[in-house]
Parts: C-alpha cells; sequence; structure tokens
C-alpha cells in the first residue's frame, strides 16, 4: 500500500523541506517518486555539495534551474539536440507497452531497462541485463512508432534514443527537487 509519506520526494521528507512541500503549488509534468531512485544525485557534484544542498532549498533550486536551462539550450543548438526532449510519464507506460507488444526475445529485458533508467535514473552501466544499447535503441524507435509518441508538429530531426530517456529523468529530477516547472525550458518539446 502507498502512503503519503512515499510520494514525498527523499529530500523534503524533513523539517522546512517538508512545509516548503505542501505549501508550494503542484507541477504541471512531474516524476513520480519510484523506490530504488538514485540517491547520488546530481551525479556531477561531489557527495558534500549534495548534502549541503538538502538543506538549502533557494540554493538547490537555483542550481538546478541553471542545469535545465543548460540541457535545454544544448537541446536548441544547431546540429545539437535531436535527441534532447521531455517524455511526460503517461507518455513512458504507453512506449513501454509497445515494446511490451514488439516480438523479441529482448523485448522483456528492454522494458525492464527502459524502466530503471526512466523512473529510477540508472544508467546502463547499472542494469543487470544481457542486452546491448544499440538492441534498446532499436526497440526503443520501434516503439515509438508504434505508440507515436513525437508528433507531426515537434521540430525537425528530433529523434528518441537512450540519451532522451537519460536527459528526462535529469530533467525532471532537478525540476522535482527543485520545485519548478520545466516546461517553459523544453517548450515545443513535451511528449
Amino acid at each position: 500500500m502507498v502512503t503519503q509519506e512515499d510520494t514525498i520526494p527523499p529530500l523534503f521528507r524533513e523539517g522546512i523541506q517538508r512545509w516548503i512541500y505542501f505549501n508550494h503549488p503542484i507541477l504541471p509534468v512531474e516524476l513520480p517518486v519510484t523506490p530504488g531512485e538514485i540517491e547520488h544525485f546530481p551525479r556531477c557534484y561531489p557527495m558534500i555539495l549534495i548534502e549541503d544542498l538538502k538543506g538549502r532549498f533557494k540554493q538547490r533550486k537555483r542550481m538546478y534551474k541553471a542545469k535545465v536551462r543548460e540541457i535545454a539550450s544544448n537541446a536548441r543548438r544547431p546540429q545539437r539536440g535531436k535527441h534532447i526532449f521531455i517524455i511526460k510519464p503517461e507518455t513512458m507506460d504507453r512506449l513501454l507497452e509497445a515494446v511490451e507488444s514488439i516480438h523479441s526475445p529482448a523485448s522483456v529485458d528492454v522494458q525492464h531497462a527502459l524502466w530503471s533508467m526512466y523512473f529510477q535514473g540508472k544508467i546502463f552501466e547499472e542494469l543487470d541485463i544481457t542486452v546491448s544499447e544499440r538492441t534498446i535503441s532499436r526497440l526503443l524507435l520501434r516503439a515509438e512508432r508504434i505508440a507515436g509518441v513525437i508528433p507531426e508538429d515537434a521540430p525537425e530531426g528530433i529523434v528518441i534514443g537512450i540519451p532522451t530517456v537519460k536527459l528526462f529523468y535529469q530533467a525532471l529530477r532537478y525540476a522535482r527537487d527543485g520545485l519548478f516547472d520545466v516546461q517553459p525550458y523544453f517548450r515545443g518539446r513535451i511528449f
């Protein structure tokens, strides 16, 4: 049984952080809290800084907004960003169902890998699977075609891939832990 405590991100479970969380408006695109999520986040920061940021909401929010802004600006640079867009959780559920429907011996492992990367933030090296990144990319692309995730009016050249799933998790985890809306940064790139 899922309790209300389980749905609160770990950063907001104690003290003033809990009060901030409950008095902040609900975000339109929100990453759900999933058991087994990576704890060392963001991975690019040393542990001492991560521990310091846990109790400093304003500093955390400012730093995390800057990281999301950087990801979004990289997506808009010429010859870059074809894999950078946001996949909503309900869209990812459709993709996972499409992967399951593909008749392939690797579809179960690919489904597990995509779920772990998307909802837990794990990288390929942390997954206990026997398929290659290439197989995951191939089945993910087929699943996207089946589910029709990328609409006709999407920016030209957008292609789903493993970097999409990795960057999605990073961007939405930054937004969830900083309590800000990711939509203004990825306008036209949220499916």
